[in-house]
Formats: structure tokens, sequence, C-alpha cells
């Protein structure tokens, strides 16, 4: 009896130390978040139906999940000396982005790729290169998580490329997120449907361009109803061009009336109800080529692929991406929405990600422009651009 008395007054002392409380009950909570949440409804279910008796349990329960269960020698230095600075900074990630592990090998192997993408961020940093980078939502995902992702299909095309002439331009710069030309940055989650927020990001500035206002389009109806044999592919990938001549012969529905959700599902023809938004032509422009690009841009904004499954582009947070650190295979459709000069005189296309706004530079990246294919492939695509009616 004694040694239990013993035990849980060592346990209780806990409580006496706000450091080693917090520190445990974040570990805790870091590698059981589930299972806490869970038993914090019970609590309040049971508090509301005035089951006091249950409610003792159910506090107890919660309590062993947080804070520990009592054992025969616990020490509240164990809690704090056994966590490091990159214990801490593991747990603060996973509150930051919101992450939930089933179990404590879950926990430990994601923390293992976030240490490994963080070695990897120090050595991107240390190069002094033009760009900064730093941890984001992907930094605890595997390579193969992150490659769903990544759905640019250039082996669907089946027509050649339409190009059109150009004259290279005067301008110093064009942002058309400025114009009033661009929506807010989107989120495809884990579906590899890159290719349809680039095609709605062309079709939203195309829009504004003719005189439309600024609407946000259904990359969801692309997604479930342009999907098929010699079509697009919804999550599992498509090309831009595509969507293009689908939109052609099927007019677009908004966002509101069509929303989006990360899966593939069947068409819901009533959601296009109202649809007038259509295509009325597109036009590739001329690959591997700079001054093309610019021009182009200074009629709106352009659909781009790029090659996004290396470190380099993945962990991006600022400055300007140049050189040839994230290769040339195309993988990634985007949108390039301008193009400026930084203070160095280094010149970069802006570009829209679809992975939120928690990304790079607020949902963005600026890639270098630089002769032949371009940082990241940017020029090599070809690029295109649609007109709308």
């Amino acid at each position: 009896m004694s040694d239990d008395v013993a035990a849980i007054e060592s346990w209780a002392t806990i409580f006496t130390d706000p450091k080693a409380l917090a520190s445990k009950a974040t570990l805790h909570y870091a590698r059981h978040r589930g299972e806490i949440n869970t038993d914090i409804a019970t609590v309040e279910a049971d508090w509301n139906a005035n089951k006091f008796f249950d409610l003792g349990k159910d506090v107890a329960a919660l309590a062993t999940v947080v804070i520990g269960p009592i054992e025969s020698t616990p020490s509240v230095d164990t809690f704090t000396s056994a966590l490091g600075v990159r214990d801490i900074e593991f747990m603060q990630y996973v509150a930051v982005h919101n992450k939930q592990f089933h179990s404590t090998e879950e926990f430990n192997f994601r923390k293992g790729i976030y240490e490994q993408t963080g070695a990897v961020i120090a050595k991107l940093n240390s190069r002094g290169w033009t760009s900064t980078h730093g941890h984001n939502k992907f930094s605890d995902w595997t390579h193969e998580e992150y490659k769903v992702l990544l759905g640019y299909k250039p082996e669907l095309r089946t027509e050649e490329p339409n190009y059109v002439p150009y004259e290279v331009t005067n301008s110093t710069g064009i942002d058309w997120r400025t114009k009033g030309a661009v929506t807010d940055v989107k989120d495809q989650g884990q579906c590899g449907s890159c290719w349809s927020f680039s095609t709605t990001g062309a079709l939203e500035g195309a829009h504004v361009v003719a005189g439309g206002e600024l609407t946000s389009f259904s990359e969801m109806q692309f997604v479930n109803c342009d999907y098929g044999l010699l079509k697009n592919m919804g999550c599992n990938g498509g090309l831009m061009d595509k969507a293009f001549k689908y939109a052609e012969g099927t007019a677009i529905a908004t966002e509101e009336a069509y929303p989006y959700t990360a899966s593939k599902g069947s068409c819901d023809s009533t959601k296009l109800e109202g649809a007038t938004l259509k295509v009325s032509s597109y036009a590739d422009v001329t690959k591997n080529d700079s001054d093309a690009l610019k021009a182009q841009l200074e009629k709106g904004p352009v659909s781009v692929a790029i090659e996004a499954d290396k470190k380099a582009f993945q962990t991006y947070t600022s400055g300007v991406l140049s050189g040839d650190a994230c290769g040339t295979s195309l993988d990634h459709g985007v949108l390039a929405v301008g193009w400026g000069t930084d203070d160095s005189g280094v010149e970069y296309y802006i570009v829209k990600n679809s992975w939120g706004p928690s990304w790079g530079l607020n949902g963005f990246i600026n890639i270098g422009i630089e002769s032949g294919a371009g940082v990241c492939g940017i020029q090599s695509g070809p690029p295109s651009q649609p007109v709308t009616n």
C-alpha cells in the first residue's frame, strides 16, 4: 500500500511543476491527438447528460492519456530532460500544421522524415542562392506521398502545339494580381489535380481580360467530368490543353456551383446548369523561349508546367528560385501570373501554386527567368493560354 501511495504522490508532483506538466502534455497530445479529442468529446457528452459518476471516470481516463499513467518510479525530470530541442521543434511543427498521428511509431517515423528535410533545408540555405528554404506542411511526408500531388501528364498530348507569333515586349514586368485577375490561392489536397487548378487559373484571368468580373471557376468539374479515354484522368493527372479543349465544347461552372473536394467522383451534370463560360480558343507559347512567355504574360495569366518533385521546390519560402536544382522533367501544372525584376536585377516569373497559402510565399513562388527550358522547365511545356467568351 505504501508503494502505491508513493507512486501516486510522485505522479502528482508533476502538477506542481508547470514546465514539466506542459512538456509532457504537449508530447502526449502530439502522439495521441485523436484519442484525446475523443475523450474530451466523451467528457462533454457525460457532463451534458448529468452522468457525473461516468464523468469522473472519463476525466481520469483523459488525464492518464494526457499526463501519463501512474508508475512506481516516475520522475518529473524525465519529462523535461527527454525532450531535446528537436523534439520541441517537431511538436511545435505538429501543432502549427494540425498533424495527427495514431501511434508512437508513426510519430517517430514522421519526426525522422522531418529531421531529414531539415538537414536538406540547411544545405540549401548554405549555398548562397537567391532563394530561401524552410519547413512547411510537407516536411514529414514521404517522397511517394508528395508525388501524388504532381499530376501533369505530358504523355496525354495527342495534338501538335498551336504556337502563336509574338513580339518582344518592352515592358519591365506585369503582375496580374494587382489588376484583379487572380483569385485567392487554392489547395488541391492529396489529389493529382494540379492541372485543373492551372486550367481554372488561366480561365479566371482570361475572363477578366475579356471584361468579366473576377470569378472562381470549378476544378471539380474538370476532375469529374473531363475524364475518360483520350481525356484527362482526374486525381491521376491531366493536361491543361486537354482541359481547354473540353471547355471549348462544355460551359464551365463556378466554384460556388460545383465546389472542390480532393477526390474523384462521378460527373454531376445538375451542377453545370447555368454555366456560361467557354473557351473560344487557346494557343501554345513558343517553347524554351523566355521572350515568348514574357510577351504572352502581357496578355494575361499563362498555364505552365514545371518539375516540382525536388526539395528545392518543395521547401521554397522566399526569394527567386534559380539554377538547376529542381530539374526540367515536367510533372506539375501551375499558373504564371506575371513577371518582374528583384532589387538585384534578377528577372523572375510570378507563379501561383495550388498547395494553399501556407506554402511558399503566401502560396506563390518566384521562378528565375533563364534561357532554354528555364528554371524548373517552366518554358518547355509548352506554356498555354486560353481566350474565353
